[in-house]
């Protein structure tokens, strides 16, 4: 599924902290997570083998990343030297939504869309009025069947509940309901 990202590009290419696509050792677990599909078609543009499956799901991958040469960071193997993503035309959905994040509810019955403005440092830039505009993209994007569909069909996607997000939105689960 496509997503509009809020964050604009020059921002992305701005910061210098690298936080989307470069990993402390302890955050290796945030490594973007993939859904099959879009594992094909990443390994059918690009010949390469870095996925490892998530959670032992059979539809779910996270990229296996690699250790920087300086070794201080892990950093996701489709980062390019100038930093750029080269995979950007089919980008998978967990990267397209940075800075949001869907994360399940504790009890499980409904996703939360989250969202990490103290990691993203393009997120400086945005303002309250864009900010409320791509919220309530977000929730129409996953009120309509085919949102509503993919979160119900993977939502193995979703990241464990975090309390140190920020909620925005709430949506119930149809599968947990």
């Amino acid at each position: 599924m496509k997503v509009k990202n809020i964050i604009k590009l020059k921002d992305c290419l701005d910061c210098h902290k690298d936080r989307c696509c470069e990993f402390k050792y302890s955050e290796i677990k945030y490594a973007p997570v993939l859904m099959a599909e879009e594992v094909g078609a990443i390994k059918k543009n690009y010949k390469v083998n870095c996925f490892v499956r998530y959670k032992k799901s059979d539809d779910i991958f996270q990229i296996k990343l690699r250790k920087s040469k300086k070794g201080k960071f892990y950093i996701c193997p489709f980062l390019n030297k100038e930093k750029l993503c080269k995979i950007h035309a089919i980008k998978p959905f967990d990267c397209q939504f940075w800075p949001f994040i869907l994360t399940k509810s504790k009890d499980g019955k409904s996703t939360y869309i989250c969202l990490d403005a103290e990691e993203c440092l393009g997120f400086k830039n945005i303002s309250k009025k864009e900010l409320e505009k791509h919220k309530r993209y977000i929730m129409e994007l996953f009120k309509s069947k085919k949102g509503a569909d993919f979160l119900n069909r993977f939502y193995g996607l979703c990241w464990d509940y975090d309390p140190d997000l920020k909620v925005i939105a709430k949506m119930k689960n149809k599968k947990a309901a």
